[in-house]
């Protein structure tokens, strides 16, 4: 994730992947959980330890019991 941080360019430097209306393949800046929060997010919970309770909001994951 880090490798294709482009600074200068979007939110954080980075962009995500889309398809035009013409079925074209562009990149286009997004802040949210698809962009660079999201890319926040994940570098942050493998940086840590502490497991991530954010993720079971968006059903990525579920509570261990």
């Amino acid at each position: 994730a880090l490798a294709m941080r482009r600074p200068g360019r979007a939110a954080g430097g980075f962009r995500i992947r889309d398809v035009d209306e013409k079925g074209r393949e562009t990149w286009r800046a997004e802040r949210g959980l698809f962009g660079a929060a999201g890319i926040a997010l994940a570098l942050l919970s493998a940086a840590t330890s502490i497991e991530p309770e954010w993720d079971r909001v968006l059903l990525l994951s579920t509570a261990q019991q």
